[in-house]
């Protein structure tokens, strides 16, 4: 696999010609054309939609990171951080198989498991990508530019780097991001009005969430599900990308595969 050299404010930024089968990575300068949006997140503010879905039977189909999960973290105190507990999520998931990640700090036990929020490393980790991210220095919280150039300094930081792959182009691409899945790497998602779902299975019945949060967020994902029911009239498929929210409230949820985005990128560390 070829690679080539872009200088980018004086970093040597390496160009993998291809990867997961996308072709081309995206530099950091090539970010800022998108970088219009502001990034701020908040808390679940209302129910948005309630669908009820009976069926005869159902196949559940999932693509997922190894170890089945990432860790999930949020904020109360740091305001408009929803930059930072993203990345900070991507850093707890990396952390499993890169040392030094948190210094001082495993995410996981040694089964795969990973720690729930710690009162320490976590909130030195926030704060860490908080400063990185350039939170509220420009205006409330962060640009794309911003999240993608505070968590390469993190990540820089700890003597690793951090490659991003572009997953939007109008559409979210689905085989791409599975084939990322299946290398055990996250991604991160902007979404202005963003939207999550809830699936309650209810034996017979899914009875299918739909909420709303207040200001554009950012969230990480790590899976993908493909749900096919058989109803009494028919057939019906429905895909979600699964994600870690970063809200204290609800910490993981799914985001339909069709959902209009800002951008989404396959995080490569190395």
């Amino acid at each position: 696999m070829g690679i080539l050299g872009k200088v980018i404010s004086s970093v040597v930024v390496p160009i993998f010609m291809s990867f997961c089968g996308i072709d081309g990575a995206v530099t950091i300068a090539e970010s800022a054309v998108t970088d219009n949006n502001r990034y701020i997140g908040g808390q679940s503010i209302a129910l948005y939609a309630n669908e009820t879905i009976e069926y005869i039977d159902k196949t559940v189909i999932d693509d997922v990171v190894s170890p089945k999960a990432v860790p999930v973290y949020y904020t109360d105190t740091l305001p408009n951080a929803c930059g930072a507990v993203a990345g900070a999520i991507a850093v707890g998931y990396y952390d499993y198989y890169y040392e030094n990640m948190i210094p001082g700090w495993k995410s996981a036990l040694s089964s795969g498991r990973f720690k729930t929020m710690d009162s320490v490393y976590v909130p030195k980790l926030l704060q860490q990508l908080y400063n990185d991210m350039r939170t509220n220095v420009v205006a409330p919280g962060v640009s794309e530019n911003e999240f993608l150039t505070g968590f390469s300094d993190y990540v820089n930081s700890n003597g690793y780097s951090a490659e991003y792959r572009s997953i939007w182009n109008g559409r979210f691409d689905v085989q791409a991001f599975k084939s990322s899945l299946k290398n055990n790497e996250v991604s991160v998602l902007f979404l202005p009005s963003c939207k999550y779902n809830t699936i309650d299975d209810c034996d017979g019945v899914d009875i299918i969430t739909e909420n709303t949060i207040a200001g554009n967020h950012i969230m990480v994902a790590y899976g993908y599900r493909e749900v096919n029911y058989r109803l009494r009239n028919g057939m019906r498929t429905d895909t979600y990308i699964m994600v870690a929210t970063g809200l204290s409230d609800v910490k993981v949820a799914y985001v339909k595969a069709d959902t209009f985005m800002g951008s989404a990128y396959v995080i490569r560390l190395g």
